[in-house]
Protein backbone atom coordinates (compact mmCIF):
# COMPACT_ATOMS: atom_id res chain seq x y z
CA UNK A 1 0.00 0.00 0.00
CA UNK A 2 1.35 3.38 -0.54
CA UNK A 3 2.23 5.49 1.86
CA UNK A 4 -0.13 8.38 2.36
CA UNK A 5 1.81 11.93 2.64
CA UNK A 6 0.85 14.13 5.75
CA UNK A 7 -0.38 17.06 4.88
CA UNK A 8 1.13 20.57 6.01
CA UNK A 9 -1.35 21.27 8.26
CA UNK A 10 -1.02 17.98 9.81
CA UNK A 11 2.66 18.71 10.20
CA UNK A 12 2.00 21.75 12.18
CA UNK A 13 -0.42 20.27 14.37
CA UNK A 14 2.00 17.61 15.52
CA UNK A 15 5.18 19.84 15.38
CA UNK A 16 2.36 21.87 18.08
CA UNK A 17 1.81 19.25 20.01
CA UNK A 18 5.52 17.98 19.96
CA UNK A 19 6.16 21.65 21.54
CA UNK A 20 3.32 21.71 24.10
CA UNK A 21 3.84 17.91 25.55
CA UNK A 22 8.09 18.87 25.75
CA UNK A 23 6.69 22.54 27.67
CA UNK A 24 4.50 19.91 29.56
CA UNK A 25 7.36 17.62 30.50
CA UNK A 26 9.55 20.69 31.56
CA UNK A 27 6.95 22.56 33.50
CA UNK A 28 6.59 18.97 35.45
CA UNK A 29 10.41 18.89 35.99
CA UNK A 30 10.17 22.43 37.21
CA UNK A 31 7.43 21.57 39.58
CA UNK A 32 8.69 18.47 40.61
CA UNK A 33 12.67 19.91 41.23
CA UNK A 34 10.52 23.07 43.47
CA UNK A 35 8.67 20.48 45.92
CA UNK A 36 11.94 18.51 46.79
CA UNK A 37 13.82 21.79 47.34
CA UNK A 38 10.85 22.72 49.56
CA UNK A 39 10.86 19.55 51.31
CA UNK A 40 14.61 19.83 51.67
CA UNK A 41 13.79 23.51 53.12
CA UNK A 42 11.48 22.41 55.09
CA UNK A 43 13.49 19.47 56.43
CA UNK A 44 16.39 22.15 57.36
CA UNK A 45 14.04 24.50 58.87
CA UNK A 46 12.40 21.96 61.07
CA UNK A 47 15.95 20.77 62.45
CA UNK A 48 16.95 24.53 62.83
CA UNK A 49 14.07 25.37 64.57
CA UNK A 50 14.66 22.10 67.63
CA UNK A 51 18.07 23.20 67.85
CA UNK A 52 17.44 26.64 67.50
CA UNK A 53 17.94 27.02 71.83
CA UNK A 54 21.77 26.34 71.07
CA UNK A 55 22.44 29.20 69.26
CA UNK A 56 20.42 31.55 71.09
CA UNK A 57 22.44 30.20 74.06
CA UNK A 58 25.72 31.01 72.42
CA UNK A 59 24.69 34.45 71.43
CA UNK A 60 23.82 35.21 74.78
CA UNK A 61 27.12 34.20 75.92
CA UNK A 62 29.04 36.25 73.53
CA UNK A 63 26.53 39.22 74.41
CA UNK A 64 27.59 38.81 78.25
CA UNK A 65 31.33 38.64 77.19
CA UNK A 66 30.98 41.65 75.25
CA UNK A 67 29.48 43.68 77.76
CA UNK A 68 31.88 42.69 79.88
CA UNK A 69 34.99 43.44 77.30
CA UNK A 70 34.00 46.58 76.84
CA UNK A 71 33.30 47.34 80.30
CA UNK A 72 36.64 46.30 81.32
CA UNK A 73 38.77 46.75 78.73
CA UNK A 74 38.12 50.53 79.08
CA UNK A 75 41.24 51.82 76.58
CA UNK A 76 40.11 49.74 73.72
CA UNK A 77 36.65 49.88 74.53
CA UNK A 78 36.14 52.44 71.42
CA UNK A 79 37.83 50.09 69.30
CA UNK A 80 36.27 47.02 70.35
CA UNK A 81 32.69 48.76 69.52
CA UNK A 82 33.74 50.22 65.94
CA UNK A 83 34.94 46.76 65.04
CA UNK A 84 31.61 44.92 66.40
CA UNK A 85 29.17 47.00 65.26
CA UNK A 86 31.16 47.24 61.40
CA UNK A 87 31.25 43.37 61.44
CA UNK A 88 27.53 42.94 62.48
CA UNK A 89 26.44 45.48 59.97
CA UNK A 90 28.39 43.86 57.24
CA UNK A 91 27.42 40.22 58.01
CA UNK A 92 23.71 41.21 57.95
CA UNK A 93 24.18 43.25 54.48
CA UNK A 94 25.57 39.81 53.00
CA UNK A 95 23.05 37.98 54.57
CA UNK A 96 20.37 40.40 52.80
CA UNK A 97 21.85 40.50 49.42
CA UNK A 98 22.08 36.27 49.44
CA UNK A 99 18.38 36.21 50.30
CA UNK A 100 17.52 39.12 47.48
CA UNK A 101 19.16 36.72 44.36
CA UNK A 102 17.84 33.39 46.68
CA UNK A 103 13.91 34.71 46.53
CA UNK A 104 12.81 34.77 43.27
CA UNK A 105 9.00 35.11 43.74
CA UNK A 106 9.51 37.68 46.08
CA UNK A 107 7.96 41.66 44.42
CA UNK A 108 10.16 44.03 43.34
CA UNK A 109 9.20 47.19 45.22
CA UNK A 110 10.39 45.13 48.52
CA UNK A 111 13.80 43.58 46.80
CA UNK A 112 14.49 47.08 45.85
CA UNK A 113 13.79 48.71 49.67
CA UNK A 114 15.76 45.67 51.09
CA UNK A 115 18.82 46.64 48.52
CA UNK A 116 18.65 49.99 49.29
CA UNK A 117 18.98 49.17 53.29
CA UNK A 118 21.85 46.75 52.15
CA UNK A 119 23.95 49.23 50.46
CA UNK A 120 23.56 52.12 53.41
CA UNK A 121 24.76 49.37 56.07
CA UNK A 122 27.37 48.37 53.73
CA UNK A 123 28.81 51.72 53.27
CA UNK A 124 28.35 52.58 57.00
CA UNK A 125 29.67 49.33 57.73
CA UNK A 126 33.28 49.99 55.79
CA UNK A 127 33.38 53.02 57.41
CA UNK A 128 33.89 52.10 60.71
CA UNK A 129 35.95 49.37 59.69
CA UNK A 130 38.27 51.56 58.59
CA UNK A 131 38.34 53.91 61.34
CA UNK A 132 38.47 50.85 63.98
CA UNK A 133 41.98 49.99 62.06
CA UNK A 134 42.89 53.60 61.58
CA UNK A 135 41.92 53.73 65.42
CA UNK A 136 43.55 51.24 66.76
CA UNK A 137 47.28 51.97 64.96
CA UNK A 138 46.71 55.49 66.83
CA UNK A 139 46.09 54.02 70.05
CA UNK A 140 49.30 51.79 69.99
CA UNK A 141 51.48 55.22 68.78
CA UNK A 142 49.31 57.41 71.24
CA UNK A 143 48.79 59.65 68.53
CA UNK A 144 45.01 60.53 68.14
CA UNK A 145 44.28 62.05 65.01
CA UNK A 146 41.26 64.58 63.64
CA UNK A 147 39.41 61.45 61.33
CA UNK A 148 39.64 59.43 64.70
CA UNK A 149 38.05 62.27 66.74
CA UNK A 150 35.88 63.42 64.52
CA UNK A 151 34.50 59.63 64.55
CA UNK A 152 34.24 59.09 68.54
CA UNK A 153 32.39 62.39 68.07
CA UNK A 154 29.79 61.14 65.47
CA UNK A 155 29.93 57.79 65.88
CA UNK A 156 26.27 58.01 68.51
CA UNK A 157 24.89 59.17 65.05
CA UNK A 158 26.23 56.93 62.54
CA UNK A 159 24.94 53.88 65.11
CA UNK A 160 21.35 55.24 65.39
CA UNK A 161 21.48 55.60 61.25
CA UNK A 162 22.36 51.89 60.96
CA UNK A 163 19.12 51.16 63.58
CA UNK A 164 16.76 53.96 61.85
CA UNK A 165 17.69 52.72 58.07
CA UNK A 166 16.74 49.01 59.72
CA UNK A 167 13.44 49.64 60.87
CA UNK A 168 12.38 52.33 57.94
CA UNK A 169 13.11 49.55 55.81
CA UNK A 170 11.17 47.10 57.81
CA UNK A 171 8.16 49.28 58.04
CA UNK A 172 8.59 49.94 54.93
CA UNK A 173 8.07 46.38 53.88
CA UNK A 174 5.56 45.36 56.17
CA UNK A 175 3.17 48.31 55.80
CA UNK A 176 3.25 49.56 52.10
CA UNK A 177 4.23 46.03 50.79
CA UNK A 178 2.54 43.83 52.68
CA UNK A 179 5.51 41.21 53.51
CA UNK A 180 4.61 38.73 56.43
CA UNK A 181 6.16 39.10 59.88
CA UNK A 182 6.06 38.11 63.48
CA UNK A 183 5.40 39.87 66.85
CA UNK A 184 8.93 39.73 67.80
CA UNK A 185 10.61 41.36 64.65
CA UNK A 186 7.54 43.91 65.03
CA UNK A 187 8.80 44.85 68.82
CA UNK A 188 11.75 44.62 67.76
CA UNK A 189 12.04 47.49 65.38
CA UNK A 190 9.95 49.00 67.50
CA UNK A 191 12.65 48.93 69.71
CA UNK A 192 15.32 49.82 66.94
CA UNK A 193 13.37 53.28 65.87
CA UNK A 194 12.63 54.12 69.25
CA UNK A 195 16.92 53.74 70.20
CA UNK A 196 17.28 55.72 66.52
CA UNK A 197 15.68 58.97 67.93
CA UNK A 198 16.86 58.92 71.42
CA UNK A 199 20.12 58.66 69.99
CA UNK A 200 20.05 61.08 68.04
CA UNK A 201 18.14 63.74 70.39
CA UNK A 202 21.13 63.64 72.70
CA UNK A 203 24.04 63.31 70.15
CA UNK A 204 25.19 66.83 71.07
CA UNK A 205 26.04 65.97 74.76
CA UNK A 206 26.39 61.70 73.73
CA UNK A 207 30.13 60.90 73.34
CA UNK A 208 31.42 57.36 72.13
CA UNK A 209 32.23 56.58 76.22
CA UNK A 210 28.63 56.74 76.79
CA UNK A 211 27.58 54.48 74.10
CA UNK A 212 30.02 52.11 75.56
CA UNK A 213 28.37 51.85 78.71
CA UNK A 214 24.46 51.91 76.96
CA UNK A 215 25.36 49.30 74.68
CA UNK A 216 26.94 47.09 77.65
CA UNK A 217 23.70 47.36 79.61
CA UNK A 218 21.52 46.35 76.23
CA UNK A 219 23.76 43.64 75.56
CA UNK A 220 23.33 42.51 78.93
CA UNK A 221 19.52 43.00 78.95
CA UNK A 222 19.50 41.30 75.60
CA UNK A 223 21.73 38.56 77.33
CA UNK A 224 19.03 37.89 79.49
CA UNK A 225 16.21 37.47 77.07
CA UNK A 226 17.71 35.80 74.64
CA UNK A 227 19.19 33.29 77.04
CA UNK A 228 15.57 33.03 78.81
CA UNK A 229 14.40 32.06 75.36
CA UNK A 230 16.78 29.32 75.34
CA UNK A 231 16.46 27.70 78.27
CA UNK A 232 12.29 27.67 77.06
CA UNK A 233 13.56 25.93 73.85
CA UNK A 234 15.39 23.21 75.27
CA UNK A 235 12.80 22.52 77.62
CA UNK A 236 10.40 21.89 74.68
CA UNK A 237 13.18 20.01 72.64
CA UNK A 238 13.58 17.65 75.57
CA UNK A 239 9.88 17.68 75.68
CA UNK A 240 9.68 16.70 71.85
CA UNK A 241 12.20 13.90 72.43
CA UNK A 242 9.85 12.17 75.13
CA UNK A 243 6.99 12.81 73.02
CA UNK A 244 8.56 11.49 69.70
CA UNK A 245 9.33 8.65 71.58
CA UNK A 246 6.28 7.84 73.16
CA UNK A 247 4.95 7.88 69.36
CA UNK A 248 7.40 5.68 68.26
CA UNK A 249 6.55 2.73 70.85
CA UNK A 250 3.11 3.49 69.90
CA UNK A 251 3.28 2.97 66.21
CA UNK A 252 6.15 -0.55 66.77
CA UNK A 253 3.11 -1.70 69.34
CA UNK A 254 0.64 -1.12 66.27
CA UNK A 255 2.83 -2.49 63.89
CA UNK A 256 3.15 -5.93 65.99
CA UNK A 257 0.18 -6.13 67.03
CA UNK A 258 -1.62 -5.37 62.98
CA UNK A 259 -4.64 -3.51 64.74
CA UNK A 260 -4.98 -0.04 67.22
CA UNK A 261 -5.24 -2.03 71.02
CA UNK A 262 -9.05 -0.86 71.72
CA UNK A 263 -9.47 1.48 75.16
CA UNK A 264 -11.73 0.05 77.82
CA UNK A 265 -14.46 2.31 76.70
CA UNK A 266 -14.39 0.73 73.28
CA UNK A 267 -15.54 -2.79 74.38
CA UNK A 268 -18.80 -3.92 72.63
CA UNK A 269 -20.76 -7.34 73.37
CA UNK A 270 -20.23 -9.78 70.28
CA UNK A 271 -23.61 -11.03 70.70
CA UNK A 272 -26.64 -8.96 70.73
CA UNK A 273 -28.92 -10.30 74.20
CA UNK A 274 -31.76 -9.12 72.42
CA UNK A 275 -31.49 -11.71 69.26
CA UNK A 276 -30.48 -14.58 71.98
CA UNK A 277 -33.84 -13.78 73.77
CA UNK A 278 -35.59 -13.44 70.30
CA UNK A 279 -34.29 -16.64 69.01
CA UNK A 280 -35.00 -18.85 72.87
CA UNK A 281 -38.58 -17.01 72.41
CA UNK A 282 -38.80 -18.80 69.22
CA UNK A 283 -37.44 -22.34 70.17
CA UNK A 284 -39.52 -22.24 72.63
CA UNK A 285 -42.73 -21.40 70.42
CA UNK A 286 -41.40 -24.63 68.28
CA UNK A 287 -41.11 -27.14 71.65
CA UNK A 288 -44.31 -26.24 72.65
Amino acid sequence: MAKVKKSKEELEQEKKEKALKKANEKEQKKLERKEANKEKFDNVKKTFNMYAFVVKLVAAVILIAFAILILVNEKYAEFIIFLVTAGVTIITAIIRAISIGIKKDEKSSVKKVTLVVVLIHAVISAYLLVSAIVYKNELDSDNISGFTKFNLKYFPIMFAAILYVEAVGYFMNTVLYKVESGKFMFWLHIIYITLAVVILSFANSTNTRKMVIALAIISLVCALFIGTEAIVGYFNYRNGIKKESADKVEDTKKEETGVEAPSNNDHEPLIDPNVINDKNDNDSAIIQ
